[in-house]
């Protein structure tokens, strides 16, 4: 097989520093004074299409120096923080701070390299090569003269380029069409005017879960031969995943697992605490403590629909959540008096069959987008 061309960062391009001294205070003097003057400012960010702030032209850093600017095409390196990620600048003005670089195509390499093509496929490339795999790392611009990165011909760079130019397009028309969807399923919790007004402990039992059903307890206690498989669920997993299934035999510590069977509501109550996920109709599980199952109370057993419950339930219980940090707690007896408002059961299994066609729609979406991307 014929080897490929190879070539060198600083035998392709141009280097250029960023600006020492855009401190927060220097971009909030500098604010543009109109969107025709805002002037993309980009770091070390870990998405450079998404401009860490606006400055306007002319502008001083901290030190009364002159920010440099820059126009596209060409390539933002990050040179810490997200340290090498390359992105492509397509056109129009912008600055950086030193937490990046560009890289401006030199005009010998003009007929061998698509600047564009260069930041797609090498874009995580130089990560591998920064000082530390923590927060902090750090590129060093010694690389720049000894990672070589494979040149292939013009038209197959620009061939790559259009597929996925292609690639982008399809997987822009996924995301709108997905945030169209979540759109349509939060206007399914929105309750009618006539509506019976009660608290939440009223309607819904709520227990609590497994204390110590930790992932080293569901490894001891896999279901063998013909024990009962219990599908394992908490606050932190996904409505498609779970933590793995373990015996409805098991004991976890000195106690004898806890297994609920759907259908049912499950609430996460650290962490996300306040998120909601539905179990279907014959599903059994167990949850860890980390998370409370609702389901009906006797006298509300014929007048509630679980999957629509859910969903209404789930921004008041993260607004009513003890923190808005990823610490999150929601305590049981905040959750029993919450006062709730609920519609007539045809109305909410009307809604309940729209979230779970949108809910259906929104997985699939997300699914072939990390299929696209990968």
């Amino acid at each position: 097989m014929m080897s490929l061309p190879t070539v060198t960062l600083n035998q392709a391009f141009h280097y250029h520093p960023g600006t020492h001294g855009l401190t927060e205070e220097v971009l909030y003097d500098a604010l543009p004074l109109s969107t025709e003057d805002a002037v993309p400012v980009l770091s070390g960010s870990e998405d450079n299409l998404s401009p860490l702030a606006a400055i306007r032209p002319r502008a001083r850093n901290n030190k009364g120096k002159d920010v440099v600017y820059f126009t596209g095409p060409a390539i933002v390196l990050t040179k810490d923080g997200s340290a090498g990620l390359m992105t492509f600048w397509p056109s129009g003005t912008f600055t950086i701070n030193h937490h990046a670089c560009v890289l401006k195509l030199r005009k010998d390499c003009a007929d061998v390299i698509e600047p564009e093509w260069f930041a797609l496929q090498y874009r995580s490339r130089l990560q591998t090569y920064a000082s530390s795999q923590s927060d902090n790392r750090v590129l060093s611009s010694e690389w720049f003269d000894k990672v070589r990165f494979e040149i292939p011909p013009m038209d197959t760079q620009r061939r790559v380029l259009a597929k996925k130019h292609e690639l982008a397009r399809h997987l822009s028309a996924l995301t709108r069409f997905r945030d169209a969807a979540a759109e349509l399923r939060a206007a399914q919790i929105l309750t009618p005017p006539r509506c019976t007004v009660v608290q939440l402990g009223d309607v819904l039992r709520i227990v609590g879960g497994n204390s110590g059903l930790t992932e080293e307890a569901i490894y001891n206690n896999w279901p063998v031969g013909d024990e009962a498989a219990v599908s394992v669920l908490s606050g932190a997993t996904s409505d498609s995943k779970s933590m793995g299934n373990i015996s409805g035999k098991a004991l976890v510590g000195s106690k004898r697992l806890k297994v609920a069977t759907g259908p049912a509501c499950v609430v996460a109550r650290k962490g996300r605490a306040g998120s909601t996920r539905f179990v279907p109709e014959g599903l059994a599980f167990a949850i860890n403590d980390d998370a409370y199952v609702l389901t009906p109370t006797k006298a509300w057993r014929s007048r509630i629909d679980l999957r629509w419950i859910g969903a209404y339930l789930e921004p008041l219980l993260t607004q009513g959540a003890t923190s808005k940090s990823d610490n999150a707690t929601l305590a049981k007896s905040s959750m029993e008096r919450l006062a709730i408002r609920i519609p007539d059961l045809a109305w909410q299994r009307r809604a309940s069959e729209a979230i779970q066609t949108l809910d259906g729609m929104i997985t699939r979406a997300l699914e072939a987008e990390a299929s696209a991307a990968a």
